[in-house]
């Protein structure tokens, strides 16, 4: 239930903050404020009124500093390099059709009820009829919009890729 609710919180910090704020690594983005959240909950857990203790979460924030991302620096490097793909794309959206993109693409992956790409591929066998099924299920105007603008990532991509070393 608190995992949900983390979830569900973390979306939401992360819709309200991304127009103003432009994440260089989502992946990052997000996993601050799922962090920032969590221990927010467990400090309000572990309230000294409620009999708990706030050593615990002390320890957590001094431990958050000292662990390592699990991610190589090429992982990195790509992931920044998708980033930046993808919020040039964004940036040549209208704030309509950013939004419907972004919906889209929560009621597409939210359909496979898993959490993580690796997971979705993991079940394929079961996400992908679920996740196709959700793009059905979009009108028209999403599907269209949704479609274009998976083009212009894909444009966007091959032109990043086919740079010259000089230029990027």
């Amino acid at each position: 239930e608190d995992a949900e609710e983390c979830v569900n919180d973390t979306f939401l910090a992360a819709w309200n903050a991304i127009p103003p704020h432009n994440p260089q690594i989502l992946s990052t983005f997000l996993g601050k404020i799922t962090r920032r959240l969590s221990l927010k909950k467990l400090r309000t857990r572990t309230a000294a009124k409620r009999g708990g203790s706030d050593g615990i979460a002390v320890s957590l924030d001094e431990l958050e500093k000292c662990i390592p991302s699990g991610h190589t620096i090429d992982e990195a490097l790509e992931a920044k390099e998708l980033t930046d793909i993808i919020n040039s794309f964004l940036d040549t959206l209208s704030d309509e059709e950013r939004r419907v993109f972004v919906q889209s693409v929560f009621d597409i992956l939210g359909a496979s009820d898993h959490d993580t790409f690796r997971e979705i591929n993991q079940n394929r066998r079961k996400s992908y009829p679920a996740m196709l099924k959700a793009l059905a299920a979009l009108s028209p105007e999403q599907q269209g919009v949704l479609f274009d603008a998976l083009k212009k990532i894909v444009r966007s991509g091959k032109d990043a890729i086919m740079k010259p070393d000089d230029e990027k």
